[in-house]
């Protein structure tokens, strides 16, 4: 029963993990986002041509061009987190079932979770 425990704790910590990735990449995102809207400013007050707004690899970005890379991205991460989720459940519940521990048998249902949500997303997809 203790590796329960264990892969319970091992899924919320990479879930954190995560999450902790997500948000520093979001904070870098906004930094670049000040930087740009201050040389903007300046370019202002210099009277110089206005740069365009380009995103974190230097392309110019357009509002629909923009709109289209973040729908595909949306999309893209959908898939790919529900492959992931919808393979780890079916290897959680398989290997819980054909455990050589009779306790853990009843514990296969554990792995419905993630393979439901990652059947969720496979299908926004």
């Amino acid at each position: 029963m203790e590796w329960a425990i264990f892969g319970s704790a091992f899924t919320l910590l990479f879930i954190l993990i995560g999450i902790l990735g997500d948000h520093l990449r979001v904070k870098r995102k906004i930094k670049f986002r000040e930087l740009q809207l201050q040389e903007r400013i300046a370019a202002m007050e210099k009277g110089l041509p206005i740069p365009e707004f380009s995103d974190t690899n230097g392309i110019p970005v357009n509002g629909t061009d923009q709109h289209k890379r973040k729908v595909q991205w949306f999309r893209m991460t959908a898939l790919s987190i529900g492959m992931i989720f919808t393979f780890a459940g079916f290897g959680m519940g398989m290997a819980f079932h054909f455990s050589a521990d009779s306790g853990f048998h009843g514990l296969a249902t554990i792995g419905m979770i993630p393979f439901m949500a990652g059947l969720g997303l496979l299908l926004f997809y």
